[in-house]
C-alpha cells in the first residue's frame, strides 16, 4: 500500500530532486525511528513524478511490537524532556557544521568530474541532515502533543484551542524573517515616493526603478541585506525552483503586501498573541492552587517542553528543510551549468531530470557522448503526459495499520491529519479544527504561490493542499485557511493561530470538492467547511 505524500508532493517531482531532497528526507526520517527505537519506517517512490510513501512496520507478533511502541514512546518522551539543552548544544552545533562544509565546496573553480563527484558528498550530508531534522521533530511534536493531554485532564471541559493559548506568541525564526520582511515594508509604506514605486512595479523592474533615487537604493540595499540571511530557501522546498537569493520575487511580494497595509503591525499582533498567552498562564496556575504540588510541577514542566517544541517546530525548518534544500540546489545547478557549457545538456535546469546515479556515472566519462538531450527530452514528455492526470491518494491493496496506544503515532496524527481519510465531496465538508473562529468569504482555490499572489484578495478564504513558511505572508490577508493536509499542528493551523483567522484543516479531496470563487463557510472550532448557496 503507497500513499501519496500531499504535503511533498505539491507538483510533480523531478529525478534528481527526488535523489538529493525527498529519498533522504524520508529515509533520514527511518533512521531517526531507528534511533528511539520505533518499529517501522517508510519507503519512497516518484510514480508518474509524484511522491508515494509505504509505511513499514518491524515484523513483530502483535505482543512485541506494541511493547517496542511503548518503549518508544518513553524515548522519545526523555528527549522531549532535554529538547531545549540539546538542541543549543549538540543538535544545532552539528547542523551549522554540515552546512559549513558544504558552503566549503567551491562550486564555482571545481572542475566538472569534481562537481560530480561532490553530489555524492552533498547526499551524504542531506542524509544526516533529515536525519536530524525528524530527531528535533518528533520530540518536538511530542512534547506540544503531551502537553495538550495533560491540560485536558486537568481541564476537561477545555475548548479544542485552550491549550494552544499557552503556546502562540513565541519567538521563533519564522516569525523573525516574517516581522523583518513586514517591518522593511511598512517603513517603505510611509514614504509615498516609494509606496508608488513599490506597487507600481513588476518585481523584474523594481530594482532599476529603485537606482534612480537615494531612497529607493537604500530600501534595495535593505532588501539585498535581508535576501543574505534570510534568501537561502524557495517557496516550496523543491530543489529545481529558484531559491529566493536567486530570485527575489517572493521576498518582493512579501514587502508589497506590507506596503499595501502599513496599518497592520505584525509585530504588535504577535505581541498581542504573547501578552494573552501570560494572561492564560495566569489563569491556568490560579485555578490549579489546589492541586498538589506535583501535578502542577508536571504540568510546568511540559508546558516548558511543548514552548520549546513550539519554536523547534519552526527554527528546525529554517536551519534544516530550507538550507538543506538550497545547497542541493546549489550543487546541482553548478553540474547543470558546465553540462550546458558542454553542450551535454540543452539548459542548465536541464540537470534535474537525470537521476544521482545517472550523474556521478559522467565523471569518468564524455557527457557529450552520452545522450543526455535525448533522454531528457523524453522525461520531460513524460511529465507533461502526467501533468494533469489524476493521482489517486493510495495505490496497492489497502491495509489496515495495526492497532496500538502509540502516544508518538497520536502526536504524528495531530501533526499530519488522517492519511487515510476518503476525499469528500457536497456542500459540507469535515476536516480537522485548526484555529478557532468563524468566517465567510469567497474561496480561493491555489495550489502554489503564485497563484495565490495573483488571486488572494484581502478577506477572501484561502484553500490550499498544504503550506510552508513561504505562504506565511498571505495569512495577513487571509480572513480564513482551508487545507487538505495537516492536523492541529501543522504549519497551516499554528500561523493561523498566531495571526487569530478561523482554520479548518485535513479536509481530505478539498481541492475538488471547492471551486474558485465559491462562498465558503469555515467553522475552525467545529472542523467543518460549508459551500454557501449563490
Amino acid at each position: 500500500m503507497w500513499l501519496l505524500d500531499e504535503v511533498h508532493s505539491l507538483r510533480q517531482t523531478t529525478l534528481l530532486d527526488f535523489d538529493l531532497r525527498v529519498a533522504p528526507m524520508v529515509e533520514g526520517g527511518s533512521r531517526a525511528y531507528e534511533y528511539f527505537g520505533i518499529p517501522f519506517g517508510a519507503k519512497p517512490r516518484l510514480i508518474n513524478g509524484f511522491i508515494y510513501q509505504q509505511l513499514i512496520f518491524a515484523d513483530l507478533p502483535p505482543e512485541a511490537l506494541a511493547e517496542a511502541v511503548k518503549a518508544a514512546d518513553v524515548a522519545v518522551r526523555r528527549t522531549a524532556a532535554e529538547l531545549d539543552a540539546r538542541w543549543k548544544q549538540e543538535w544545532l552545533p552539528e547542523i551549522q557544521k554540515l552546512l559549513a562544509e558544504l558552503w566549503a565546496f567551491d562550486t564555482e573553480t571545481a572542475a566538472l568530474p569534481d562537481l560530480l563527484r561532490n553530489l555524492t558528498e552533498v547526499r551524504r550530508r542531506m542524509d544526516r541532515l533529515w536525519e536530524l531534522h525528524s530527531i528535533v521533530l518528533g520530540p518536538a511534536v511530542m512534547a506540544i502533543s503531551d502537553f495538550e493531554d495533560a491540560y485536558r485532564v486537568l481541564f476537561p471541559d477545555a475548548r479544542p484551542f485552550d491549550p494552544y493559548d499557552l503556546l502562540a506568541g513565541l519567538p521563533n525564526k519564522t516569525v523573525e524573517q516574517n516581522i523583518a520582511l513586514w517591518e522593511l515594508g511598512r517603513a517603505a509604506g510611509k514614504t509615498d515616493t516609494l509606496r508608488a514605486v513599490v506597487l507600481e512595479s513588476q518585481p523584474e523592474a523594481l530594482a532599476a526603478t529603485l537606482a534612480q533615487t537615494s531612497e529607493g537604493r537604500a530600501l534595495w540595499s535593505r532588501i539585498a541585506e535581508y535576501a543574505k540571511v534570510y534568501g537561502e530557501r524557495s517557496d516550496d522546498l523543491y530543489i529545481d525552483a529558484p531559491t529566493w537569493a536567486e530570485d527575489l520575487t517572493p521576498i518582493l511580494r512579501g514587502l508589497r503586501e506590507a506596503v499595501l497595509h502599513p496599518e497592520w503591525d505584525l509585530a504588535m499582533e504577535l505581541h498581542r498573541q504573547a501578552e494573552h498567552r501570560d494572561k492564560r498562564l495566569a489563569e491556568v496556575r490560579k485555578q490549579l492552587e489546589g492541586h498538589p504540588i506535583a501535578v502542577r510541577a508536571e504540568l510546568e514542566a511540559l508546558l516548558e517542553a511543548a514552548q520549546v517544541g513550539t519554536a523547534l517546530s519552526e527554527d528546525h525548518h529554517f536551519w534544516v528543510d530550507t538550507k538543506a534544500t538550497f545547497h542541493a540546489r546549489r550543487a546541482a545547478i553548478a553540474v547543470g551549468k558546465r553540462l550546458a557549457e558542454a553542450g551535454a545538456l540543452e539548459q542548465a535546469s536541464d540537470v534535474f531530470y537525470l537521476s544521482l546515479a545517472e550523474l556521478t556515472d559522467l565523471a569518468d566519462r564524455d557527457p557529450a557522448a552520452a545522450g543526455l538531450r535525448e533522454r531528457i527530452a523524453a522525461r520531460r514528455a513524460e511529465e507533461a503526459r502526467f501533468t494533469n492526470a489524476p493521482h489517486p491518494v493510495l495505490l496497492g491493496t489497502p491495509q489496515a495499520f495495526p492497532a496500538l496506544d502509540s502516544a508518538l503515532m497520536k502526536s504524528g496524527f495531530k501533526l499530519n491529519g488522517n492519511l487515510m481519510a476518503p476525499p469528500q465531496s457536497g456542500s459540507e465538508l469535515r476536516g480537522m479544527p485548526g484555529s478557532r473562529g468563524k468566517a465567510a468569504g469567497r474561496a480561493r482555490v491555489v495550489r502554489t504561490l503564485d497563484e495565490a499572489e495573483q488571486k488572494l484578495a484581502r478577506g477572501e478564504i484561502l484553500v490550499a493542499p498544504a503550506t510552508l513558511p513561504s505562504w506565511t505572508p498571505f495569512f495577513a490577508n487571509a480572513a480564513a485557511v482551508v487545507t487538505g493536509a495537516g492536523g492541529i499542528l501543522c504549519h497551516a493551523a499554528v500561523v493561523a493561530r498566531e495571526y487569530g483567522i478561523p482554520a479548518v484543516v485535513s479536509v481530505r479531496g478539498v481541492m475538488d470538492a471547492i471551486h474558485d470563487g465559491e462562498m465558503i463557510e469555515v467553522d475552525g472550532d467545529e472542523g467543518i467547511v460549508r459551500v454557501l448557496p449563490i
